[in-house]
């Protein structure tokens, strides 16, 4: 087993990344209040930063930032902020999803590690080849990948080109990360920018559940057909070793410490030794749903995934309520009085207890032992399982953050270096003490004398005990000889250090000042677009047919390149495609996996003589398509919600259209419209919003086991919440696509966009079928600009948070 592998732990909290440290992790990643993918988490204060990053750095831990989320236009000076600050703070890295980001930061400040974040959805060799190319350091690999695919990325490339991440533990999205637009589309909270309502840990009501034979729950809203299992890599951790990683990242920052210090402490002694059922045990009462082994061994088909009936911490269990309704006998040790029990009742119902009204029949009251006959002070359903779910005796495993808390440093940190020089024939002794920003220097003549007497030079002015300052290098003789009271050496320093402290900061502030002065996006003249135009994309036989029939002289077509489409009907489309007055759009999907790309590489060369353009869905397309001089497009899935952004995508070769996203709103689209040239942007004008795209099966679920094609029939599951919003669960061969029963239209909405300069609009007939007349009736009130009935606009006339 490989060694030098990394042990990433999440640091949600203070608490959180002392259980860390104490845990023996090798780096923790944490987040700010703002700009990070778990912006319900704790997070740090930029105090809370310039306190522990230097703890974590004593005790050999690395600290990485996250600032993986999506950058809005009003966000770019701030985020600039806040890097300067937490850069001044010793970060070691920046875990980002926005590419325009990565660029600013490789710019400005490039001494810090840029890690590609897992939101960036990177899950094929040609998307590890995007981060190369863009100078990371690390790439985060979806969590979806499997043992050959990532041996196959670390063999294409060598840890010195970039280093691979993968996640061992914790859990896991139902969605490809970076692909989940439900969470934005129903609540107007984007989980792309750190504030997820997790709807995949939500109950559905199945309206088709009597075809399945693990009937669902009828008429229940109990059926958690997206919530995933949690990931354990324990049992496979030597294979995953041998892939080449190399660091393993436990996820969690929404979790306390006692979960961040025992999963460390289980995965540290497991790469050293042998995990202990104890350490098992602590990974379960610290916060334990089932576990799974997620996509590592059987790729799509996964190790069960998927847990139908329960979506919390399940915990270990204790026993069952018997016939009087309140007493079980215990079938665990370690039990105390105040540790938490969860019931669930035959009904599935649950209630979380605080084990402290109780009776026991025999022995130890406050610790029952294995054996014990417990009877509880209130009453529940006999059957009812007693599940224990949280252990005092695990959360005292680690020391408390508060015992630090004494300590702090009210300033931000300053890095401080010094140089000294001696000279022994004028015995002037030259100190300058400098930083990033500025530096000041001191003069003080040494007189000399009959005797020698060694003055400790680096001991009396390279020390800045309880202040802002940090020990940088210092460049000088440790200590001369000369007579000179160290009283004077001390002022020298106060008065050295005091002069600094003020060049530094102003120094600092000005830089920042001029950094942001020139990030700030100018207005753009915007092209002139004389004619409005519809960009109609489909993506089978039928609706290409459809679209056809409706297409006017100023539409494009775009036909999606749907790996599953057969090559009989990929031939047909061909023939049907030729002869267009405008390039057809050839749009790459989001997912392409390398059974995908078989066919896309095969597929490719039938293009050769094609008048037509791509539109780039995913990082990974960039390499695809690497030589092709055809027109590129980005879609709204290579995000571009700020001027970085685009400015990013248009030095990788963009220099076709930019798509918005559907994921954004008014304010922030006006404002990047502003600042670049709106005419070489579109607007999605109707679509169904792809909620969730993802290799975990719904419908293998159910079954208790994906049944094969022939029997299931690859059929859309129809379900609703208890909210009432309805949605369908199609898929595409094993890929599965969640859609709402309405789909998303801005039409009656796109005169706001051509008044700041937009002319082309995209209509998409892709995901559910389409007869003839239903897409006419579309595209007649899209062309007149009017309002579809059973449509929703999503997040346009809201705030997205």
């Amino acid at each position: 087993m490989k060694q030098a592998v990394e042990i990433l732990a999440p640091a949600g909290s203070p608490e959180s990344l002392v259980a860390a440290l104490e845990g023996g992790a090798d780096a923790v990643y944490c987040g700010l209040k703002d700009f990070n993918a778990r912006g319900n988490a704790v997070n740090f204060s930029v105090a809370d930063l310039a306190f522990y990053v230097p703890l974590a750095h004593q005790h050999g831990t690395k600290v990485y930032l996250t600032l993986n989320t999506l950058v809005k236009m009003s966000e770019m000076s701030p985020i600039l902020h806040a890097l300067a600050e937490a850069s001044d703070c010793g970060i070691d890295g920046v875990i980002l999803q926005d590419i325009g980001l990565g660029r600013t930061i490789a710019k400005h400040f490039p001494h810090l590690r840029r890690h590609a974040s897992t939101q960036l959805a990177i899950h094929n060799l040609e998307g590890v080849g995007f981060c190369v190319d863009e100078g990371f350091q690390r790439v985060v690999l979806a969590r979806e990948l499997t043992f050959d695919e990532i041996a196959a990325i670390r063999a294409k490339y060598p840890a010195d080109q970039i280093e691979l991440e993968v996640f061992c533990h914790g859990a896991m999205c139902y969605t490809y990360s970076g692909m989940c637009f439900f969470s934005g589309s129903v609540g107007g909270r984007s989980g792309n920018r750190g504030e997820c309502a997790y709807t995949c840990r939500k109950g559905y009501r199945i309206h088709n559940e009597t075809e399945f034979p693990m009937a669902a729950e009828k008429g229940s809203f109990k059926n958690y057909l997206f919530s995933m299992k949690d990931m354990n890599t324990l049992d496979v951790l030597p294979q995953l070793l041998d892939t080449g990683i190399d660091s393993l990242k436990i996820e969690g920052r929404r979790k306390g410490p006692a979960y961040v210090h025992a999963s460390v402490r289980a995965y540290r002694e497991r790469m050293e030794t042998a995990a202990t059922a104890a350490r098992e045990r602590d990974l379960q009462l610290a916060f334990g749903r089932d576990y799974t082994a997620a996509f590592y061994q059987r790729g799509q088909f996964g190790d069960h995934p998927i847990d139908l009936t329960a979506t919390g911490s399940k915990g270990l269990p204790l026993g069952t309520i018997e016939a009087d309704g309140c007493s079980f006998v215990l079938e665990q040790d370690g039990l105390q009085r105040y540790d938490g029990l969860r019931l669930v009742t035959p009904q599935r119902d649950e209630t979380l207890l605080s084990f402290n009204k109780y009776t026991v029949e025999d022995g130890d009251r406050m610790r029952p032992a294995k054996g014990a006959r417990v009877t509880l002070a209130k009453n529940f359903p006999p059957g009812t399982h007693v599940m224990w779910v949280n252990s005092q005796a695990v959360n005292q495993q680690y020391r408390p953050a508060s015992r630090f808390l004494g300590k702090r440093v009210a300033e931000l940190p300053l890095l401080v270096h010094m140089a000294v020089e001696f000279d022994e024939t004028t015995r002037d002794l030259n100190v300058r003490a400098y930083g990033r920003h500025g530096s000041v220097s001191r003069t003080l003549t040494v007189p000399s004398g009959d005797q020698k007497r060694a003055l400790p030079l680096r001991d009396k002015l390279f020390r800045f005990g309880d202040t802002a300052f940090q020990a940088g290098e210092y460049h000088g003789p440790a200590e001369i000889d000369g007579f000179l009271p160290f009283s004077q050496l001390k002022k020298l320093r106060r008065d050295l250090l005091g002069e600094l402290n003020e060049t530094l900061k102003s120094g600092r502030s000005d830089w920042l000042d001029a950094l942001i002065k020139l990030e700030q996006p100018e207005q753009q003249t915007t092209s002139a677009e004389t004619t409005t135009q519809f960009a109609l994309r489909v993506a089978d036989l039928a609706t290409l047919e459809h679209a056809l029939k409706h297409q006017t002289e100023t539409d494009q077509i775009d036909f999606v390149m749907r790996p599953t489409l057969s090559t009989p009907d990929w031939r047909k489309a061909l023939d049907m495609l030729r002869g267009q007055t405008k390039p057809v759009r050839f749009a790459l999907p989001m997912v392409l996996r390398k059974w995908d790309l078989r066919v896309i590489r095969h597929r490719l060369p039938n293009l050769a003589d094609f008048d037509c353009e791509f539109v780039l869905a995913n990082p990974a397309h960039f390499d695809l398509l690497a030589g092709d001089p055809r027109r590129k497009h980005a879609d709204f899935s290579l995000y571009h919600l700020n001027r970085w952004a685009v400015e990013a995508l248009e030095q990788r070769g963009i220099d076709g259209r930019f798509t918005l996203s559907l994921e954004d709103d008014k304010p922030n689209m006006e404002a990047l419209l502003r600042a670049s040239d709106a005419g070489r942007f579109e607007v999605i004008g109707y679509t169904d919003t792809p909620l969730f795209v993802a290799e975990a099966c719904s419908l293998a679920a159910l079954y208790g086991g994906c049944p094969g094609a022939k029997k299931c029939g690859h059929e859309t599951l129809f379900i609703e919440n208890e909210h009432g919003d309805q949605f369908q669960v199609r898929h595409d061969r094993c890929r599965s696509t969640v859609i709402g029963e309405q789909a998303l239209s801005w039409s009656g909405q796109f005169a706001w966009f051509r008044r700041l300069g937009v002319a082309t609009f995209r209509l998409d007939f892709t995901t559910r079928p389409y007869s003839a007349d239903q897409m006419g009736r579309i595209l007649e009130h899209a062309r007149r600009d009017q309002v579809l009935a059973d449509t929703h606009t999503e997040n346009l006339d809201r705030i997205l948070l």
